[in-house]
């Protein structure tokens, strides 16, 4: 599964999510750096963060699932996306 995380619709990060999280691409590492620790890039820390973002405690394969069905939905980051394929 591959996730892009976009701040404002311009893509700033792009993971590889298979039975690990590997990184695509970095395209912004400020922005980046605002929303992912270099510690969360592993599959516990992704769930972690996605947690976060939703304010649920769902497993990451069902937030992953949330998020390609709905979009993520987070009230103080108003300005970021994640687009799941």
């Amino acid at each position: 599964m591959k996730l892009t995380f976009k701040v404002s619709n311009n893509p700033i990060l792009e993971l590889q999510v298979t039975d690990r999280v590997e990184v695509i691409k970095e395209h912004d590492k400020r922005a980046i750096k605002t929303i992912m620790a270099d510690q969360e890039y592993t599959l516990a820390g992704l769930e972690k963060r996605l947690q976060y973002f939703t304010d649920s405690e769902l497993p990451l394969v069902e937030l992953l699932e949330q998020v390609k069905k709905e979009g993520l939905n987070c009230d103080f980051q108003h300005n970021l996306g994640v687009e799941v394929k």
